[in-house]
């Protein structure tokens, strides 16, 4: 008897064994298809259906639509109202996903805040009308927070099999172009791309991958080099710069910066930028009390939200807002002056700096002036450089200087590579400058050592012989 119950224990124990390896099993097979967050299906099992998809519609001819999209600046969800709030919005969305779509209809979370929805047997037109209806869905939801209610949109980009693509990976591209004209039509749409777009998709796509890649691989370098104070013979900010290893080469911001512009592709860059340095700055000791002059560009500053949310970004960095300069590229065409001027004012009250670059480089600098309320003007190196040898760009760099300190404007020299450029520059009565005279761009985590500093230091303390003391 005894050993009968001892079996039947044992037997007892088995069983429930065999469940929770069952049921441990389930759970393992859930998560290797499944988001945690969403529940709704990942990435793998997203390629698993898409190319079931593509093999089904081969054989059978049945073409199917894709749509593909990202939440509309999630990053600063998740910087200004919290993770939290940032994973209740995905939540949302993927209940309005649940909620737009039909039974037959695969729904996958591939990145985070990024979506995908295969529609198969749907012509593209059939295509764009879901996706129409879905962004209206998404945008229509609204997010109690502590700093007010919050909406959240989308830029999708609707693509079709074969029309846009017969691989996974081709389509994929295509959905990514897709996205970025969104993206540059105003964002809060759907829409599609024509043949012409889809012949550029390929390149596109390596040169976003290319960047993608290096901000992975910490190959995105930034450096700064300084602006001083003639005057005062002390070092007054830092221009930050950015670099890309490529290779053995090291490229400058004109090897990659015009091409980013051009694809859509630069406001990552811009806010990877801008937070790196600010993040250096924190935690550099030397740097408090030094200006950071950092480039954006007209898309990035165009962006209402981006920039509206400048002043949460710098207090989760905990950098006071006078000492970040925003320098905008005098050269560059930028749109919408009425509008923008308005929000570099709100900017300015905040305590946030502007600076105008370039300037004197295009046929409107003056006309710059008048719309942007900024704080510094860069003069075009290109005059400087020349101002101990050449009259005429002398007498353009004292003109501009003039005008700018009668608005209350301090203007700052660039290109000053040498003595006698330096001397005029003085002599011109200009406060700030900036160039290869005083230091060339440095990495930018070493700005702090004491040898940076001892390096200007000694520039300009030789001008003067007057030590006035540390930066």
């Amino acid at each position: 008897m005894g050993l009968v119950c001892e079996i039947s224990g044992l037997s007892h124990s088995f069983n429930h064994l065999l469940e929770a390896i069952e049921d441990y099993n389930r759970q393992l097979e859930e998560l290797s298809s499944n988001d945690p967050l969403t529940r709704l299906n990942n990435r793998w099992k997203f390629e698993q259906s898409i190319n079931a998809q593509i093999q089904f519609a081969g054989r059978h001819g049945a073409p199917f639509s894709m749509l593909v999209f990202d939440l509309d600046h999630f990053g600063y969800i998740n910087d200004v109202h919290g993770h939290p709030m940032g994973d209740l919005v995905l939540k949302e969305v993927a209940h309005v996903l649940r909620n737009g779509v039909r039974s037959q209809d695969i729904i996958a979370r591939i990145g985070e805040d990024e979506f995908a929805v295969i529609l198969p047997d749907t012509a593209l037109q059939e295509g764009q009308v879901m996706a129409d209806a879905l962004c209206r869905a998404i945008a229509g939801m609204e997010f109690q927070t502590t700093k007010g209610p919050l909406r959240v949109t989308a830029s999708m980009g609707v693509v079709s099999y074969p029309m846009h693509g017969r691989t996974s990976e081709s389509l994929s591209i295509t959905g990514d172009v897709a996205i970025t004209k969104a993206k540059a039509l105003g964002r809060n749409r759907a829409v599609t791309v024509d043949s012409a777009e889809v012949k550029d998709a390929t390149r596109i796509h390596g040169r976003d991958v290319w960047l993608r890649k290096a901000i992975a691989e910490e190959r995105v370098l930034l450096y700064a080099q300084p602006i001083v104070n003639v005057r005062a013979n002390r070092m007054f900010a830092c221009e930050v710069l950015t670099r890309i290893q490529d290779g053995d080469r090291l490229l400058s911001a004109d090897h990659f910066v015009p091409d980013l512009e051009r694809h859509g592709r630069i406001e990552d860059l811009d806010r990877f930028v801008l937070e790196q340095a600010l993040d250096h700055k924190r935690r550099i000791a030397s740097l408090a009390g030094v200006k950071l002059f950092i480039n954006l560009s007209a898309v990035t500053i165009e962006n209402h939200e981006f920039m509206e949310n400048l002043p949460a970004l710098l207090r989760s960095q905990q950098t006071p807002p006078g000492e970040v300069v925003i320098e905008i590229t005098e050269r560059e065409a930028l749109r919408q002056l009425s509008k923008l001027s308005g929000l570099i004012r709100e900017l300015r009250e905040e305590g946030i700096l502007f600076a105008l670059d370039d300037f004197g480089s295009g046929f409107n600098s003056f006309l710059y002036l008048k719309y942007f309320p900024v704080d510094f003007v860069k003069i075009e190196g290109s005059f400087v450089q020349h101002i101990a040898h050449n009259r005429r760009d002398r007498l353009i760099v004292e003109h501009i200087h003039q005008v700018a300190q009668a608005l209350g404007v301090k203007t700052i020299a660039e290109r000053v590579e040498d003595e006698n450029t330096h001397d005029l520059v003085r002599a011109l009565s200009i406060e700030l400058a900036q160039g290869y005279y005083y230091e060339a761009p440095t990495p930018l985590q070493d700005v702090g050592h004491s040898a940076f500093f001892d390096t200007v230091s000694s520039r300009l303390l030789g001008r003067t012989g007057t030590d006035n003391g540390r930066f």
